[in-house]
């Protein structure tokens, strides 16, 4: 069980490292973020790239979130 002051990861990577609930961005649940990914595991994501998308409606409704 985790509390919300449990800290489960970091990093010390260089430069600055910025978070996106990419859930709430694309208006899903958390289990369905693997389905909006637009990034394979592991790619170096550059500003302004997509990295959610989902299309509804048979293509009419589009919806995409961007790196910061």
């Amino acid at each position: 069980m985790v509390t919300a002051t449990q800290v489960v990861a970091s990093t010390q990577l260089p430069g600055s490292v910025s978070t996106l609930n990419v859930a709430r961005e694309m208006n899903c649940q958390p289990d369905e973020v693997p389905g909006v990914n637009a990034q394979a595991g592991g790619n170096v994501v550059t500003p302004g790239a997509i990295i959610a998308e989902s299309r509804a409606m048979w293509g009419l409704f589009h919806r995409m979130s961007a790196h910061p």
